[in-house]
């Protein structure tokens, strides 16, 4: 990973900053996931489904951690844990959900800069999130039947986007939180990418 020098790191804001770093990981990922197909049954947007359940289980903590609900408002009314499950349950897969929240109830551990990495990663997917309903739409579901957590926030996707960028653009970190922070936004695209080969496979 190339790591910005300090004087980058203080003009740039840090979602600027985690965009720049993340974007070859990022643009593998959606193609990793576009590769598989996901809307072109329920079956196999079902496990598109897994994995975002999956993840979502891995940083719901954060949008109950008082550290970070204090430096972003509303934050826990953002969750979309409860969404994704629900979504699995309208397509009948509802053994499955508990299945993966079974799996994944061990909380991984998060610093402070780590986790709000971790949350521009979940968050920012909610802002790309317009092309995939339009996409799940085809096969029938909607924003209250199968494809809840794409629904868009109750101000728009690019006001809540720009509301959660604005607040964690105020928080100060030092050069070593932010390094931190870059590698950890990688890390949190690399777990999904990992979760997409294995969940994908078993089909």
């Amino acid at each position: 990973m190339s790591l910005l020098d300090i004087e980058t790191i203080k003009e740039s804001t840090l979602t600027a900053q985690f965009k720049t770093e993340t974007t070859t990981i990022h643009d593998g990922l959606d193609k990793a996931i576009m590769t598989k197909r996901p809307f072109s049954s329920i079956e196999r947007y079902a496990l598109f489904l897994q994995i975002q359940l999956a993840f979502h289980i891995a940083v719901a903590p954060l949008y109950h951690d008082k550290k970070f609900q204090d430096c972003i408002a509303g934050l826990a009314s953002m969750q979309r844990l409860d969404a994704v499950y629900d979504d699995l349950c309208d397509l009948s897969f509802k053994q499955q959900a508990d299945d993966i929240l079974k799996q994944h109830s061990d909380t991984r551990t998060f610093s402070f800069e780590q986790g709000l990495a971790w949350l521009y990663v979940v968050e920012g997917s909610n802002l790309g999130a317009e092309y995939l309903l339009k996409a799940a739409k085809r096969i029938n579901l909607s924003e209250t039947f199968g494809a809840r957590h794409l629904a868009p926030a109750e101000q728009g996707r690019s006001v809540a986007w720009q509301q959660f960028s604005n607040s964690i653009n105020k928080i100060e970190l030092d050069e070593l939180q932010i390094k931190n922070a870059l590698i950890a936004a990688q890390q949190a695209f690399s777990f999904v990418r990992e979760l997409v080969d294995k969940t994908f496979a078993q089909m």
